[in-house]
């Protein structure tokens, strides 16, 4: 017997309930299971680039952040 229930099937209902517990779960746990099935869909060398794309982000962030901090503590010039 299948009945709609607001257009929602009744079998779908205990599916739907779980896997909003699991999201509850995921938002605890701080898990983002979207961006693990994002990077295990890349081949292995696709993941290494993402990786060394994440790391030379990071690097030129400090370097950038280093500059900043060196041109804010320079002395002023006097004429």
């Amino acid at each position: 017997m299948i009945c709609d229930v607001a257009n929602e099937k009744l079998y779908d209902l205990p599916n739907r309930e779980y896997n909003r517990s699991m999201e509850d779960k995921e938002k605890q746990d701080g898990v983002d299971k979207t961006l693990i099935a994002m990077f295990l869909k890349l081949t292995p060398e696709e993941r290494v680039r993402a990786n060394d794309n994440a790391i030379n982000a990071i690097r030129e962030l400090q370097n950038a952040f280093k500059q900043s901090r060196k041109a804010y503590n320079r002395p002023e010039c006097s004429d």
